[in-house]
Parts: C-alpha cells; sequence; structure tokens
C-alpha cells in the first residue's frame, strides 16, 4: 500500500512537471512568433490576393505539412513551392530558389510563415512577405 500511495505521488508530480514544461513551450512558441513577425514584413491575405490579382512576379512558399496541403488546398499559381516548415532548411538546399526571387511565404495561421520568412531572410533572402 505504502510503494502505491509513493508511486501514485511520484505520477502525479511528473505529470503536473509535464503540463508546466508544456505551458513553458507553449510561451516560448508565442514569443519565438511575435519575435519573427517584428522582423519581418506582414501582410494580409487580401493583400496577398491583390499581389495574386496584379500578376506580381513573385513565388508562393507553402510551409504547410503535406497533409494540409492535400485536405485544404492550394493556390494555384505558376510559382508555387510547397516546403514544409519543418523541413525547410535542407529543402533550400535542394531547390531552384536564388536569394533575389521575391517570396510570398504561407500557412494555415500565419505563425510558420513568420519564422519561415525570418528564417529565409537569415539564409539571405532580401524581398520576403
Amino acid at each position: 500500500m505504502k510503494k502505491m500511495l509513493i508511486a501514485v505521488v511520484a505520477l502525479s508530480l511528473s505529470v503536473g512537471s509535464l503540463f508546466a514544461d508544456a505551458k513553458v513551450f507553449t510561451e516560448k512558441f508565442k514569443a519565438q512568433v511575435k519575435e519573427a513577425k517584428s522582423k519581418v514584413k506582414m501582410i494580409s491575405p487580401q493583400e496577398a490576393l491583390k499581389m495574386m490579382e496584379e500578376k506580381q512576379d513573385f513565388i508562393i512558399i507553402d510551409v504547410r505539412d503535406k497533409d494540409e496541403v492535400t485536405s485544404m488546398g492550394y493556390p494555384k499559381w505558376e510559382k508555387y513551392k510547397n516546403m514544409s516548415r519543418g523541413k525547410l532548411e535542407p529543402m533550400l538546399g535542394k531547390s531552384d530558389l536564388v536569394v533575389e526571387n521575391s517570396l510570398m511565404v504561407f500557412c494555415k495561421t500565419g505563425a510558420r510563415a513568420a519564422l519561415a520568412a525570418q528564417t529565409l531572410q537569415e539564409y539571405g533572402f532580401k524581398k520576403v512577405v
């Protein structure tokens, strides 16, 4: 009985710690996204649509995962690339992108797009929205 009580107490402490860690991780992620959004030019969906309607010269970088693209669809744009945020850096070396390209990065909510746009700027891309 005593061993069982010790096990229950230990388990409850570790579960509590996991929830505390999850909260810390969530707050860290939110802070990273906020910082990225302050460093990159963010545009609204309406502005993106206007750029497409004006047929401006840019490449769309969709940083959603393949399953999201499959289930939600993707914009019909001649210069479209799906480069999942989790694989962005290694995919850059295999892509035909050059730092002079104008890029529009997007995802479902804007968080991954902001992080990806910041990464692209760190890799030397100057025209990223």
